[in-house]
């Protein structure tokens, strides 16, 4: 006869359960790679440019661009950025969600005011936080380039936000390693590095891992990782962090991929990196072993930091302390059009900027429909001071003249 073989609880579970049973073991060190990014925000991929941060500053002005397309401001736009204003419209009007909100669409999702950070993707980002600690001890890694020093004063304000929306203080436990990243590669490559440490410091005992990534908003398409694993699905992705650990160690990974592509009705290919979607939260979720997403409290101001706060505050800390000038690398564009008149927020000084106050100014003379929406669109790319001396100063010279533009 032959021999008996030793029985696999794991066996009883469907193969597409297995990691679920797996995180339930109670015990587990539980890791979660946070990405900014296309994560907490979504990201438009803009062609050869950095990839398009969808707020309400640029939906408005594609709107704007679109509904008025005899304006100066949309006949001043190249080709590309004509492009860039459809992915914009098309992104806002995208279905999302299951059907019991099929009436949701990623407008719902964009960055308000100067905020880099969607607050309906940070709740889900804190239902998942919550659901890991709530099981054992846990780990908040910032993967992102946001971990880079120059970036301080933006983690800073992200922690605040997630301590207010948690209702107990948070700051990150840690971050990868020091380094450029700029493909999906090196991105994967760096988490499995961190993990890989983690778990040989560890030596035995169960550990599982959450990653929440877009990888520069790429497509799972294959490509290859150091080991020769080519990553098509987010299984691969999986299967290669856990060829990073030992096999003395109990290893779990879960990776949560946030990314979309499609085709406009005129054949334009949209690319993004759709964030969080309660779809996400479920999975990890049950990864984690709950049985429901976790409730969040209203908003409310965060306690003061307790100890378990310090090795957050460590880190951001050496961050600070090490807060010199960076290379400059690409990244999410707050404000994407117009892009010579529009810089981090901020209007800049000189032709450039007249252009927008020739926008200004047109707007002024039109009917009411149009004068509200721009106006809107003003409202959120200037401050008081700035729109207050554009009305005064500009409306009296160029009103003579408006209807020459339009």
């Amino acid at each position: 006869a032959g021999s008996a073989q030793e029985f696999d609880p794991l066996a009883l579970f469907p193969a597409s359960g297995r990691r679920a049973a797996v995180a339930m073991t109670h015990g587990v060190r539980t890791l979660i790679f946070v990405d900014v990014d296309g994560v907490l925000n979504v990201g438009i991929n803009d062609e050869d440019q950095p990839p398009v941060l969808f707020n309400e500053r640029n939906y408005k002005f594609a709107e704007y661009c679109s509904a008025y397309p005899r304006s100066a401001a949309a006949l001043q736009r190249t080709p590309e950025e004509l492009r860039c204003l459809e992915r914009v419209r098309a992104v806002a009007g995208r279905r999302c969600g299951t059907q019991g909100a099929a009436s949701s669409t990623l407008a719902e999702l964009s960055c308000q005011g100067d905020s880099h950070v969607s607050v309906p993707l940070l709740r889900r980002l804190a239902q998942i936080i919550r659901a890991a600690r709530k099981d054992g001890p846990t780990e908040v890694v910032l993967a992102s380039n946001w971990r880079k020093p120059k970036f301080c004063s933006r983690v800073e304000g992200l922690e605040r936000d997630i301590s207010k929306v948690l209702g107990e203080h948070f700051a990150f436990d840690a971050r990868t390693r020091k380094g450029e990243e700029i493909t999906a590669v090196e991105r994967l490559q760096c988490i499995g590095d961190f993990f890989a440490d983690r778990c040989s410091a560890a030596k035995v005992g169960s550990f599982r891992a959450v990653v929440l990534d877009d990888f520069f908003v790429t497509p799972l398409n294959g490509w290859a990782c150091d080991s020769g694993l080519n990553v098509s699905s987010e299984a691969d992705a999986e299967a290669y962090l856990k060829s990073r650990v030992s096999s003395d160690v109990d290893a779990a990974a879960l990776v949560l991929h946030p990314y979309q592509e499609w085709e406009t009705s005129s054949g334009l290919l949209v690319q993004i990196a759709s964030g969080l979607s309660q779809e996400h939260v479920k999975q990890a979720v049950a990864f984690l072993g709950g049985d429901a997403v976790p409730h969040l409290m209203p908003l409310r101001t965060p306690p003061t930091p307790a100890r378990n706060a310090a090795a957050g505050a460590q880190v951001a800390a050496q961050a600070r302390a090490e807060a010199v000038p960076d290379s400059q690398e690409p990244e999410q564009r707050a404000v994407a059009l117009p892009r010579s008149g529009l810089v981090d927020d901020k209007l800049v000084e000189g032709s450039d900027g007249a252009r927008l106050q020739e926008a200004t100014g047109i707007v002024l003379a039109k009917a009411t429909r149009q004068y509200e929406m721009m106006l809107d669109f003003i409202d959120s790319v200037m401050d008081e001071s700035t729109a207050g001396s554009y009305f005064s100063t500009e409306l009296c010279v160029v009103w003579p003249f408006l209807s020459m533009h339009l």
